[in-house]
């Protein structure tokens, strides 16, 4: 009798350590399945410019772009600040659309910003004047849903370079030189992907107060340099180039435009950059000044290819390295 009970015992112990076994190997399962569903957090993301935020959730490599809010960078602070936290609650509905919960906000801002202290250093240019030395961290906090999660923020010609540089139309290249022109001229350099800050002495993000026997990079290679080649407003600029053909001092404009950043890109090629993308607002129009950009730039010059979403995921990789929530670069 006793040999039977402890036959039942034996039996019912391999049953235990059987169902234990299936138990451990479906909850595996389970998880493997929620995790090949879910590989990468959402990140919530803003492009912070002086007319528009763009703004979107990405996830890996994917980005669902929402849509823009207007800034109104030119109004008081109160105005600014409510336009910033209805972009930040659009771009986390964008990233909770993944399906899971969103783990950090990246901003991308332009400068002059104190990256560690969340705040604006912009004066004398026309926007965000209102909201210089505010803490944008503790204020987006107060205004909008972000809650706990972590706020990063990076630069916005960082952002739109390590994501060209990385998917878009730098991936061939190992050292790239993204050159982004719109209100003014902003300039990321990277090497397989990640910013470098200075070379030999040169701060590669002041390369814009370089002067030029036209002015400095930041007043000849934006809207307001290519504005002042046409000899109008910065806002006409889409529509004097869509106009077909073009009008002989058009032509001749955009052509002094290409020659002029050709120029600037020929003298900092001792930066060791093997590919050159331009991005921006003016991007758009780079098939107007290809040809005379090619006839002076000394290395393979491109359109960004991303558009949008290139700011986008350059700003998560940088705020959330290898998909952690501490940011990788947000000082020097």
């Amino acid at each position: 009798m006793q040999s039977v009970v402890n036959g039942c015992d034996s039996r019912i112990g391999r049953g235990v350590v059987g169902l234990k076994r299936f138990c451990s190997n479906f909850l595996w399962l389970r998880c493997s399945l929620v995790t090949s569903r879910h590989p990468t957090a959402a990140r919530a993301v803003l492009d912070v410019g002086g007319t528009s935020i763009k703004l979107g959730g990405v996830s890996g490599d994917a980005v669902v772009v929402g849509e823009p809010v207007p800034t109104l960078g030119s109004a008081e602070r109160d105005v600014v600040l409510g336009q910033l936290a209805v972009a930040v609650d659009a771009a986390l509905a964008s990233a909770a659309s993944f399906g899971g919960p969103v783990a950090g906000v990246a901003v991308a801002v332009p400068g002059p910003f104190d990256l560690a202290g969340a705040t604006p250093l912009l004066r004398g240019l026309g926007k965000l004047d209102s909201i210089y030395g505010v803490d944008l961290r503790a204020e987006l906090g107060r205004r909008s849903r972000v809650a706990d999660v972590p706020v990063v923020f990076v630069r916005d010609s960082d952002a739109v370079g390590v994501g060209e540089a990385v998917f878009g139309a730098g991936r061939s290249a190992r050292r790239v030189l993204t050159v982004a022109l719109g209100t003014g001229c902003g300039t990321c350099l990277t090497q397989d992907g990640v910013p470098v800050d200075e070379v030999d002495g040169q701060v590669i993000e002041r390369l814009h107060e370089r002067r030029t026997p036209d002015g400095t990079v930041d007043e000849v290679l934006s809207a307001r340099g290519l504005a002042g080649l046409l000899g109008i407003e910065p806002a006409l600029i889409p529509s004097v180039l869509a106009a077909r053909p073009l009008r002989e001092r058009v032509q001749w404009a955009v052509d002094e435009f290409g020659g002029r950043l050709g120029r600037f890109i020929a003298g900092a090629h001792d930066l060791g950059f093997d590919r050159v993308v331009v991005a921006g607002g003016l991007a758009r129009s780079f098939a107007l000044f290809a040809r005379s950009l090619a006839e002076v730039a000394p290395v393979r010059c491109a359109a960004a290819e991303l558009g949008t979403r290139g700011a986008l995921l350059g700003a998560v990789r940088l705020a959330f390295p290898d998909g952690s929530d501490a940011s990788g670069r947000i000082a020097r």
